[in-house]
């Protein structure tokens, strides 16, 4: 009914929530299927904040996750 309706949108689904490990910096986004991982409240509020900043998430759906590695620099 959302993407019938044609007001914008943007669809975060958030893996396992706060149950990221402190190693788990890197966000992976997913389309089109299901991510099987954590992420930290932190993390999901961030890229909440970010879709509401950008075009690039406008009308589309994605999962989200956090895997081994840094935190994303702020240009990714």
């Amino acid at each position: 009914m959302l993407r019938a309706g044609g007001l914008p949108y943007t669809i975060v689904r958030p893996g396992w929530f706060d149950q990221a490990a402190p190693t788990r910096r890197r966000l992976v986004l997913h389309q089109g299927g299901r991510a099987d991982g954590a992420i930290s409240s932190d993390q999901l509020a961030e890229t909440l904040v970010r879709t509401l900043l950008t075009d690039t998430t406008l009308n589309t759906t994605f999962e989200l996750i956090a895997t081994e590695g840094e935190d994303p620099s702020p240009s990714d």
